[in-house]
């Protein structure tokens, strides 16, 4: 498993990793993406999909209701991305393949599907030290 040290924040706490996703153009686009461990799967900002390599899903054009509160729902886009993650320290790994809702938002946030659930996930907030450990 590698190892990926993350940014701490306790006001309002929280937790970054630094996601490298490939771009159309074969390069990567580097960006910090909040870790929600609450969202069924990742989101990106809609506007991405005219510079990163996607493929859309099946049902592609999804409503998404916000922990079913009624009137919290959203459109998107589902799709598929390639990104490795990365740290300060330079700690890389590999390239995978991970579910990607893209919705109009600026938020990055990684969610449970195809990264959390193959993660192990380390947060020591009074330390303001945590990792994740990832199988890619």
């Amino acid at each position: 498993m590698t190892r990926i040290g993350l940014e701490l924040y306790t006001q309002p706490g929280g937790a970054e990793v630094y996601i490298n996703i490939r771009r159309k153009d074969g390069g990567h686009e580097r960006l910090a993406a909040f870790i929600d461990t609450g969202a069924e799967v990742s989101l990106l900002p809609a506007h991405f999909m005219s510079f990163i390599d996607y493929r859309l899903s099946e049902k592609s054009d999804i409503i998404i209701d916000q922990a079913g509160i009624v009137g919290q729902a959203f459109r998107a886009q589902e799709g598929f991305i390639r990104l490795f993650l990365e740290d300060s320290s330079g700690n890389m790994t590999g390239e995978f393949e991970m579910p990607t809702w893209f919705a109009q938002t600026d938020e990055i946030l990684m969610g449970f599907e195809g990264f959390l659930d193959r993660a192990v996930l380390h947060i020591d907030m009074p330390r303001r030290a945590g990792w994740i450990e990832l199988d890619a």
